[in-house]
């Protein structure tokens, strides 16, 4: 399947239909809350999230997989 994605992707970038992405992708997009700014194009922010979503994903798991702990709120938040 990755590989599909992946050959999917060339073929879209090597094309003409590489243009409407370039548009969405470089869409100025900010987070504001009084004097706080947190303003990058959507494509850092789905990579971040993305990213993000990985990582505490897999933290999730080795933590249910490895720990003695015997809660299920114990293995999210071992720290507590």
């Amino acid at each position: 399947m990755l590989l599909i994605a992946a050959a999917l992707a060339m073929i879209a970038e090597n094309t003409a239909a590489h243009t409407p992405n370039d548009g969405l992708l470089g869409t100025p997009v900010a987070i504001r809350a009084g004097d706080f700014e947190i303003a990058k194009p959507f494509l850092l922010w789905v990579n971040d999230g993305l990213m993000a979503v990985f990582f505490l994903r897999s933290r999730w798991r080795s933590s249910a997989r490895y720990s003695k702990a015997s809660s299920p709120t114990r293995r999210l938040w071992p720290c507590r």
